[in-house]
């Protein structure tokens, strides 16, 4: 075993201690990790030369007491570009070539080819079965592992680096992976996968603050004092830093009190059923429907076929992340961040003109009107009082739902105040100081009454196009691990089914 001398910052010296077969980039990743820097702003020089952290020792032409210098890499941190080629062990797709930045890490790179392929290469996200046991079985989680120079990556730890970790930050760089069934429950590594996905909001900040600190370091004063260690880079993990990764198409869900309001939208709403209306109280249009006159429900005579309740393995892992994420613990919005979300939910419901309201009284029948910017619950509750037979009689509308909270008679708008901001549906109900009498009666005019019409039900499509996230072939592409999923492997084991809708 050799020897080689690293001097850093401040005169200091680290011995670190090399077999042939150590790579050059664990030699920097252990200086920079004692000397408190970040490994993706320094490189290793010999001489005058900047060395190839990508080659062993014993191809580096350095020999035994080599002095390097640790000096800090042209451009500040590693940002050159890198082509990248991935090639799969058994040879079973050809050999892919694409280009990337030396800060991007091997998860993103996985991710980009699955992207180039049009969803015909699944890489990340596989699943299998546990061949041990009866029937389908658990869905296990089955791993890309990936050889890099002289090594083989078996963790999602490691798909976390980046290619400037390895040591690439010029020229090219070759990838072989395959796949290995490990014993992770796909329901566990689909969080996994919800945390390497996602970006967070102050992962810039954090990063940059980081960063400062860690360039302020060899910056302050020190004693000169010569320091010489004996360190093997096999005896401890490299110290490297994690670029953030950009959303890819699997978010992981969030508490209601965290969700964010949805991006505004320039579309306007489309209104429902707005032919042959008529002219109804303040010149509104209106349009009016009759109570359906048989007992059982239009969709109920709908025949639908019982495999369409069978979930896919797509929908089954969504589900599973929706249950794990609800057992994580997330940090409480600042005052700030809920101010924020506030004001741009408040912008969104700005951009909408107008909407379609529906209120459907309780024997059935439905009227229908368009409401603006300006209209506020008051306009709501007279446009009804001036379509019914009893106006004075007490009554309240209410959202549909288990809770059934009235409306208020007030001045609060309805899009920005109350929120509805899509057409709705109200319900009508009496209050207990109405007469039973007055209850039966029909709750409409005889002038509106006679412009009601027949609400025509929509008729059902010949045939669905359905798209699924992830294409069930790709889901279960060829694999040279063991444990593979035979022809219905798409299917979903009954205790993982969702029951009727």
């Amino acid at each position: 075993m050799a020897t080689v001398v690293v001097n850093g910052p401040n005169q200091r010296r680290l011995n670190v201690k090399v077999t042939p077969g150590t790579v050059l980039n664990d030699v920097l990743n252990q200086a920079c990790d004692r000397f408190g820097l970040t490994a993706d702003s320094f490189t290793l020089r010999h001489g005058k030369t900047n060395v190839d952290l990508t080659l062993p020792f014993r191809l580096s032409r350095l020999g035994p007491g080599a002095k390097l210098d640790l000096v800090r890499r042209e451009g500040g941190k590693a940002g050159s570009i890198i082509t990248v080629a991935l090639q799969f062990i058994d040879n079973s797709i050809p050999r892919m070539i694409e280009k990337f930045p030396s800060s991007a890490t091997l998860w993103e790179l996985l991710k980009k080819f699955e992207a180039n392929s049009g969803g015909k290469l699944l890489l990340t996200e596989r699943a299998v079965t546990d061949g041990t046991q009866k029937g389908a079985g658990r869905l296990y989680y089955e791993m890309p592992t990936i050889q890099i120079i002289n090594r083989e990556l078996t963790s999602l730890d490691d798909l976390k680096k980046s290619l400037a970790s390895f040591g690439f930050t010029s020229g090219t760089a070759l990838l072989k992976i395959k796949f290995t069934q490990t014993t992770i429950p796909f329901e566990e590594a689909i969080v996994q996968f919800a945390e390497m996905n996602a970006k967070p909001d102050e992962a810039e900040g954090s990063t940059s603050a980081s960063a400062s600190t860690s360039a302020a370091t060899p910056a302050e004063p020190s004693a000169p004092e010569p320091m010489s260690e004996d360190i093997t880079p096999e005896s401890s993990t490299p110290a490297t830093s994690t670029p953030a990764l950009d959303p890819e198409t699997y978010p992981i869900p969030t508490f209601p009190d965290q969700i964010s309001p949805p991006e505004p939208s320039g579309a306007p709403v489309e209104p429902v059923h707005r032919e042959n209306t008529d002219v109804g109280p303040g010149d509104r249009e209106i349009s009016i429907f009759n109570p359906g006159n048989s007992a059982v429900p239009s969709a109920a005579a709908v025949k639908v076929d019982e495999k369409e309740y069978d979930m896919s393995v797509n929908q089954a892992r969504q589900y599973q992340a929706q249950l794990k994420a609800a057992t994580i613990n997330k940090r409480l919005l600042t005052e700030a961040q809920k101010q924020k979300i506030a004001d741009e939910e408040k912008a969104r419901r700005l951009a909408i003109d107008k909407v379609d309201i529906r209120v459907r009284f309780p024997e059935g029948s439905i009227i229908q009107s368009v409401f603006t910017q300006t209209d506020t619950t008051d306009d709501l509750y007279a446009f009804v009082k001036g379509i019914m037979r009893n106006p004075g009689s007490d009554f309240h509308l209410a959202l549909p739902g288990p809770k059934q909270d009235p409306i208020p008679e007030n001045d609060k708008r309805i899009i920005v105040d109350l929120g509805i901001t899509h057409a709705t549906l109200l319900n009508f109900y009496w209050k207990e100081s109405v007469s039973a009498s007055i209850k039966k009666q029909d709750p409409l005019s005889a002038e509106y009454r006679e412009k009601a019409r027949r609400l025509e039900a929509p008729k059902e499509p010949d045939s669905v196009m359905v798209n699924e996230d992830v294409p069930s072939q790709a889901r279960k592409g060829s694999s040279s691990g063991g444990g593979g999923s035979s022809s219905g492997g798409s299917k979903v084991p009954k205790w993982l089914k969702f029951g009727k809708k």
